[in-house]
């Protein structure tokens, strides 16, 4: 399955159109002085519609690779989760200045993928060393969406110009996937807590694996006054655990009786059984 984008440069809108497309590449530097001008709205733009953003560079023989690597890293705004790419399309720039730029951009920018973006014939005629850093990213506007004329694996294809707007397809499922593969954290599940069951439910010779559960959280928390346990059956030795919880909340008296109540239930996080 691929997920479709688009690549965008300063001959473009600011707000471009983003219907059924999951990801979009930005342009933003060229040599080492021009700076695409609409490239911080372009990508704050992507941003806001929660795109997967990547940003390119395009290389020319005017200045050393290095120069050029330095200057794009420097420039770009690039985040975790997404990506970097060299525009691989001046005539001046060999397949080792190709590879000079892209590890020396992974080291100016490491945790981040960075790839490389050329036609076919540059990747079957001027290319000789098959590096493409982390990705390709391959234009081939003569063949089908997702079926480029290469052998070597790939993640984006640009399968049209049409109408002005460069059109990509890339190798992933979901925006969710390509999301990860370019590094954005996964965020852990939120954690899901018991709730509470009312106070009629601790009665003595209660019996359930909540009580554990209860238990063992007044002991994470720094409760040292079970001699064994705990356990399943609700005893006054869980009541002295809690009215410990509830004192260490403000409470005393008759509301640190051991009987947990709401409030305190709450804070406690016992996880859901």
């Amino acid at each position: 399955m691929t997920i479709k984008g688009i690549d965008v440069a300063g001959y473009q809108s600011e707000n471009f159109d983003t219907t059924d497309i999951q990801f979009v590449i930005v342009k933003a530097t060229e040599g080492t002085s021009y700076k695409n001008p609409k490239y911080d709205a372009q990508v704050k733009y992507a941003r806001d519609k929660a795109l997967v953003v990547g940003h390119y560079h395009f290389v020319n023989s005017s200045t050393s690779m290095d120069a050029q690597a330095t200057y794009f890293v420097k420039t770009a705004t690039e985040r975790a989760g997404e990506f970097l790419v060299l525009d691989w399309e001046s005539p001046g720039v060999d397949d080792a200045d190709k590879n000079e730029f892209i590890k020396k951009t992974k080291e100016l920018a490491p945790g981040l993928k960075v790839g490389l973006y050329c036609n076919k014939d540059y990747w079957k005629n001027r290319d000789h060393s098959s590096y493409a850093g982390d990705f390709l990213w391959i234009a081939d506007p003569d063949s089908p969406a997702g079926h480029p004329d290469v052998v070597h694996p790939w993640v984006v294809h640009q399968y049209s110009s049409a109408g002005g707007v460069d059109r990509d397809v890339a190798n992933f499922a979901n925006r969710g996937a390509m999301a990860v593969w370019a590094g954005k954290p996964v965020p852990k599940p939120s954690p899901v807590y018991a709730a509470y069951p009312g106070s009629a439910y601790f009665r003595l010779g209660r019996k359930s694996p909540l009580i554990t559960a209860m238990g063992k959280r007044l002991v994470a928390e720094g409760y040292k006054g079970y001699k064994k346990g705990p356990g399943p059956e609700f005893t006054r030795a869980d009541m002295a655990a809690y009215s410990w919880w509830q004192k260490k909340h403000g409470y005393k008296g008759a509301d640190a009786n051991g009987v947990p109540g709401k409030k305190t239930w709450d804070l406690l996080h016992v996880p859901k059984v």
